[in-house]
């Protein structure tokens, strides 16, 4: 009688093992990230502020700036991602997360990085504004994803503030390289803790954003 080798179920319950420790590590990783991203928000309210203030001015800068130009681009807008836009979910969410982690570490240069992404996002948002929507179609467009993605990104922004607080006590001396080291270290779990905000900010971007984009556009007949 014929029977599966026992070196093949050996190998069977070995790959199973391999992916359950797998499980169980990522899943350890993302509540570290998760408590780590709670502490520090908690832990530097003024950080993050900062961070949303530079991002409200670039918007306010933007919509100031195109709104009197009177251009309009609306007559080709529209659409979305397609019928199941999970490739443009996914996209959006490692462009987010990436665009997080440089604003982070590129902290260490006085911050100044951070400051200027955060204002050229806001100015971006607040250009596209000014470009001809009505803004009740222009916030369905945009709110639902930004209650998350914006937040997160202020959040890199305030770690790349305080990653340059300590590069620069690191130069003056006053800060142990194990101390800034663990500083990135700390940086890198809040990081982790983000991904899971862009994926949601993502998932909803490309999923619902349209739906209710189309819907309040039907409602005010634009």
């Amino acid at each position: 009688m014929e029977g599966v080798p026992s070196g093949d179920r050996s190998g069977d319950g070995g790959v199973r093992a391999a992916l359950a420790a797998l499980r169980a590590d990522l899943s350890a990783g993302f509540r570290d990230g998760l408590a780590e991203l709670t502490r520090f928000v908690g832990g530097h309210p003024a950080l993050f502020a900062v961070a949303l203030a530079a991002f409200g001015f670039g918007v306010v800068a933007g919509y100031v700036t195109i709104e009197p130009l009177g251009i309009d681009i609306t007559a080709g807008a529209g659409g979305g991602f397609g019928l199941f836009p999970l490739d443009a979910a996914l996209q959006i969410t490692a462009n987010n997360w990436l665009v997080a982690i440089a604003q982070t570490y590129a902290g260490i240069a006085l911050g100044l990085p951070a400051v200027v992404n955060l204002v050229f996002n806001g100015l971006v948002v607040g250009g596209l504004a000014g470009l001809g929507f009505d803004l009740p179609v222009f916030a369905a467009l945009v709110v639902p994803h930004a209650v998350f993605e914006v937040p997160a990104l202020a959040v890199s922004g305030a770690l790349g503030f305080q990653l340059a607080v300590g590069a620069a006590a690191f130069a003056r001396g006053t800060r142990s390289a194990e101390e800034f080291a663990a500083d990135l270290r700390r940086a890198f779990r809040v990081l982790v803790g983000l991904l899971p905000v862009f994926v949601v900010a993502g998932f909803v971007e490309a999923f619902l954003t349209p739906v209710v984009g189309d819907l309040v556009r039907s409602a005010v007949g634009g």
